[in-house]
């Protein structure tokens, strides 16, 4: 069997393994994508929340927003048959005026020429009955008053909490306190118109008696 000599011969190099970097690249890019896919999963999440409390908000908004809707209209209902019950009692009233002044002024016709006992009974029951309608004027007037000054306090503080809650209210509370606003000018041209016509009937009894 033949020796091979090797001494001096050249060494072959050791071939080195081959790492393979597209495996880990693609690795790194699967985490990369997961760590993406999981921000934005905590993105949609945080949204959804947002969403939700936006929602509830409105929903409370609107439950605001019909509770004053439907206070102001039971508001306007209450203002109108208040209107309704004064014009009730004015119209009573100059009703009751007219009877008595036509009946007195009958009676006056008929019975002043007799004796002056009898004209100062009649006077002194024209002045009685001129009396009884002021004290009853008067009682109108107050009782109206007392009315629309506390329905409007009550109606003033009640717009007022509920625009702490809902802001955009403030026209249909402006309204309502105007509507209120007009029912006492109302009112107070009501008893002005009943006093002056009175005045005049009483004018008119006096001149046809010939008392001037």
């Amino acid at each position: 069997m033949e020796n091979i000599n090797v001494e001096g011969a050249a060494e072959k190099p050791v071939a080195q393994p081959v790492v393979d970097n597209g495996e880990d690249l693609l690795l790194a890019q699967i985490d990369a994508f997961r760590e993406k896919a999981t921000q934005l999963q905590q993105l949609i999440a945080q949204k959804e929340r947002k969403a939700a409390e936006l929602e509830a908000l409105v929903r409370e908004k609107e439950a605001i927003n019909v509770k004053l809707q439907e206070e102001l209209s039971r508001k306007q209902q209450e203002a109108d048959s208040l209107v309704a019950d004064v014009e009730t009692q004015v119209d009573r009233m100059m009703q009751v005026v007219k009877n008595n002044m036509d009946q007195l002024e009958i009676d006056i016709k008929g019975q002043v020429s007799d004796n002056q006992e009898s004209y100062e009974t009649h006077n002194r029951n024209l002045q009685d009955t001129l009396k009884n309608v002021s004290d009853g004027l008067d009682n109108i007037q107050n009782e109206l008053s007392e009315k629309t000054h506390s329905e409007s306090v009550h109606l003033y503080r009640l717009i007022q909490d509920l625009l702490k809650e809902h802001d955009n209210s403030e026209e249909q509370a402006t309204k309502a306190i105007e509507h209120y606003s007009s029912l006492k000018k109302l009112s107070v041209v009501v008893i002005v118109l009943l006093v002056l016509t009175m005045g005049v009937s009483i004018a008119s009894l006096i001149l046809s008696i010939g008392l001037f």
